[in-house]
C-alpha cells in the first residue's frame, strides 16, 4: 500500500464511480480499477460493493476512508515541509557577532527576518573574534559578524561587507589632545594604550600596534579584559585607547573621539559564513541584511570589488563618521 494507492482510493470513494474518479485524477478507467483490486487484495479485505447503482463503500472501505485521508494528508504536510526546509523558509539559523557597531542595524536586521520567516529558530552569539572564528570554522555557528583584520589567514570563507569600520582616538575631556578634531598617529608614542587584551580582541590589539608602527613606535600597552575597564581607565585619565568610532553613541560624555591621520588600509566590517555551509538560511538572511542596511544607512555607497581568492566581497553603504 502507497501513498498513490490511497489518493486513488480517495478519488473512488468521493465519486463512487470508477469512469468519474479515474477522469478527475487523469488516469484510464481500468488502471484506476486495477489499482483499487490491488489494494483490496493487499489489505485482504473488499473496500466497495460493486452494484448496478455504482460503488458503496464496505464497513471497511469506511474505517479506512478517515485513516487514509489522515494519512494523504500527514505526507502532503511532510512534502510541503521538506520543501520549505530547502527554500530556507523552516529552519534554524545561529548567528555570533562582536560587538563593535553591529548595534546600529542587527537589531532591525533580526526583527525584519524573524518577522519575514517566522519558522526559523535564530540564536544570537557573542564572542571575541577569536571564538567566532573557531565557530564558523566547527559549523558552531552559520554566520558571524567580522572585522576584516585577520580574516585573509581564514581559507574557506564566504563574505559580504556591511561597512567600513572607522577607528578614533578616544581620549578624557581634560586630555592634551581632547579639543583636536584630527591628530596624527606619530603625535601619540609617548602615551600610554589601554586595550582590551589580545585574547579578547585580536584584531584591534594587532591593528593598533600596526597604526602604531605606521608612526615609527611600538606602543606601550596596558591590557584590560572588559572594554568598560578600558572605557573607566580613558575616563579617569590613566591613558587613552583607539576603538571604533560608532561606539560613540554609548561612551560617557565625557569622552572625546578624535580622528586618526594614518597609511593603514581601511577595516571593514563583514558578514561571514563558509562556503561549504549549505544551510538554505543563509541566502536569505544575505538578503535581508542588505534590505535593512540599505533602508538604515545615512551615507553614500562605496564601491568593493571581488577578492581574488574568490570570496564574495560585495559593497554595502559605509556608515558616516559621526
Amino acid at each position: 500500500m502507497d501513498i498513490k494507492q490511497l489518493r486513488y482510493f480517495l478519488a473512488t470513494a468521493k465519486y463512487l464511480n470508477f469512469t468519474e474518479a479515474a477522469r478527475h485524477l487523469f488516469i484510464a478507467q481500468p488502471a484506476l480499477s486495477r489499482q483499487i483490486a490491488d489494494l483490496e487484495d493487499y489489505l485482504g479485505v473488499p473496500l466497495f460493493t460493486r452494484e448496478k447503482r455504482g460503488l458503496q463503500l464496505t464497513a471497511a472501505g469506511a474505517e479506512l476512508l478517515a485513516e487514509a485521508r489522515a494519512i494523504v494528508a500527514k505526507s502532503e504536510e511532510a512534502v510541503r515541509k521538506v520543501r520549505l526546509a530547502a527554500s530556507g523558509v523552516i529552519g534554524s539559523l545561529k548567528i555570533g557577532y562582536l560587538g563593535t557597531s553591529e548595534k546600529r542595524f542587527l537589531p532591525k536586521l533580526i526583527r525584519a527576518f524573524r518577522n519575514k520567516y517566522p519558522h526559523v529558530g535564530l540564536s544570537v552569539n557573542w564572542a571575541n573574534s577569536k571564538t567566532l572564528n573557531e565557530a564558523i570554522d566547527t559549523g558552531e555557528l552559520d554566520v558571524a559578524f567580522l572585522l576584516t583584520i585577520g580574516l585573509e589567514d581564514m581559507p574557506g570563507l564566504c563574505r559580504e561587507k556591511v561597512y567600513t569600520e572607522f577607528f578614533a582616538l578616544i581620549v578624557s575631556e581634560d586630555h592634551p589632545l581632547a579639543n583636536e578634531s584630527k591628530v596624527n598617529i606619530a603625535e601619540l608614542s609617548k602615551e600610554l594604550f589601554v586595550l582590551l587584551a589580545r585574547d579578547d580582541s585580536p584584531e584591534l590589539y594587532d591593528y593598533v600596534l600596526k597604526l602604531c608602527a605606521g608612526g615609527g613606535f611600538y606602543p606601550r600597552i596596558v591590557s584590560q579584559p572588559h572594554y568598560d575597564t578600558v572605557l573607566l581607565q580613558v575616563e579617569a585619565g590613566l591613558g587613552i585607547t583607539i576603538s571604533s568610532r560608532h561606539k560613540k553613541d554609548y561612551a560617557p560624555p565625557s569622552l572625546r573621539y578624535i580622528d586618526i591621520e594614518h597609511n593603514a588600509e581601511n577595516v571593514n566590517l563583514v558578514m561571514v559564513w563558509k562556503a561549504a555551509n549549505v544551510n538554505p538560511c543563509i541566502p536569505l538572511f544575505l538578503a535581508e541584511l542588505k534590505a535593512s542596511v540599505n533602508s538604515g544607512c545615512r551615507g553614500a555607497g562605496a564601491s568593493a570589488a571581488a577578492r581574488a581568492t574568490g570570496e564574495r566581497s560585495r559593497s554595502l553603504p559605509v556608515w558616516p563618521r559621526d
